[in-house]
């Protein structure tokens, strides 16, 4: 029997609805979604076959056309071979590890300032636009070589709109244009006023090669953007909301800061936030040919919904699921689990091409920030997520910050 997503009403209803089909066990479960049939995987072996099959499934489902059509059409929404020509030509723009470093360090310098005076006014905060505003100005600077301030206000309209709309349809029934002009002229403007620097301005050239002509440049631009800073924001809220609600683990972590034995806990701290709180907790393919997936059978035009957030909940796959426990990743405690159970960066030919920018930025703003400050939430419970386009932090959740001796007493 066909499930119906109308069953559901309110806010997440997606998610309560397909937290339900989870939980039913079964590896796959077909449901309807204004009358368009779905499937949910919900086992890492069937999620498999359809990343790695990626002739039989396009990125094609209402969703991912609605960003293509109102927000940007760039690398995140395209098929065939214009993503394969636009992946290859930005390849080259996410190599340069050094600049990235280098990039992160000066932005983390500026935001070092900024917490610094709220240390001496003690005034309550939101991580959550704090990170915002530190990952944008961390992308723009790298990808582009520009300030990011002529941005933040049409991202945030953009990013308003996507999250008025439906994850699994679509439909927020705004009108999106003066906010696209919006943006298109911050870009345009910031471009046209950009420093020649070489480093930078070499990325920008090779952004140019993934489109052909200035729409699809800004299309580009644009969807590398919104991509490239509202998940890693995301993620590092969610990194400093689930430290400051554990302090055993926030005080054990900031003591090997001390000690320069952070590296590993760090990453093993940023691993274990995206498995608890992965920003793209939904994704979809449509079925391009009739297939066969485990025992069902797939009719050529379904949508195939894959959602990160359960897979990473799974207590078959990862045992005391709801927990944060870092050292789940440590070497000689994690279990074998499928390869698949794990997909933060998605999988497959279509793995985040920002994937190594997003863990360099995030584990040296995590390593660098925890060095030399501490975080204490005004509420003492973990927040609800909000299951819009990216899995949001509340921006409510105010903190404010303690600077922390030099040598970490």
């Amino acid at each position: 029997m066909t499930a119906s997503l109308s069953e559901t009403s309110g806010d997440n209803r997606e998610m309560a609805f397909l937290g339900r089909l989870a939980s039913t066990g079964r590896e796959a479960v077909v449901f309807a979604v204004d009358g368009q049939p779905h499937v949910l995987l919900n086992h890492p072996a069937l999620v498999k076959h359809v990343l790695v099959h990626g002739a039989r499934y396009s990125k094609d489902t209402p969703p991912n056309r609605f960003f293509a059509e109102h927000i940007a059409d760039g690398l995140l929404t395209s098929d065939g071979d214009a993503w394969k020509h636009q992946r290859h030509s930005l390849i080259p723009a996410f190599r340069d590890t050094a600049a990235m470093r280098e990039v992160t360090r000066e932005r983390i310098v500026s935001a070092c300032a900024l917490l610094d005076e709220y240390a001496e006014t003690g005034e309550w905060f939101s991580i959550v636009d704090f990170m915002s505003d530190l990952t944008l100005a961390m992308t723009t600077r790298y990808l582009l070589g520009l300030d990011h301030t002529a941005f933040i206000a049409p991202l945030r309209e953009l990013g308003d709109i996507l999250d008025s709309s439906s994850s699994l349809l679509a439909d927020s029934g705004q009108d999106v244009v003066p906010m696209h002009r919006r943006l298109r002229s911050a870009i345009e403007q910031s471009l046209a006023g950009a420093s020649p620097d070489e480093s930078s301005g070499s990325r920008r050239a090779v952004i140019a090669t993934a489109g052909n002509g200035p729409d699809e440049v800004y299309e580009q631009i644009a969807a590398l953007l919104l991509a490239g800073f509202e998940t890693t924001a995301n993620a590092l809220s969610w990194a400093w909301i689930l430290l400051t609600q554990n302090p055993d683990v926030y005080r054990r972590w900031q003591n090997s800061l001390d000690v320069d034995e952070a590296a590993v806990l760090t990453e093993h701290l940023f691993t274990e936030t995206l498995r608890l709180y992965p920003p793209a907790w939904l994704m979809g393919r449509r079925a391009v040919v009739d297939d066969e997936i485990g025992s069902v059978k797939i009719r050529a035009g379904s949508i195939i919904a894959i959602s990160p957030y359960l897979l990473h909940r799974n207590e078959t796959q990862w045992p005391q699921a709801h927990r944060f426990d870092p050292d789940r990743f440590a070497a000689n405690g994690a279990p074998r689990r499928h390869p698949y159970a794990y997909l933060p960066f998605g999988a497959g030919a279509r793995h985040c091409i920002g994937a190594a920018f997003a863990r360099i930025e995030a584990n040296a703003i995590l390593r660098e920030l925890g060095r030399r400050y501490t975080f204490e939430a005004r509420d003492d419970t973990v927040p609800n997520p909000a299951f819009k386009f990216v899995l949001r932090a509340p921006g409510s959740y105010a903190v404010r910050v303690h600077a922390r001796a030099s040598d970490g007493d």
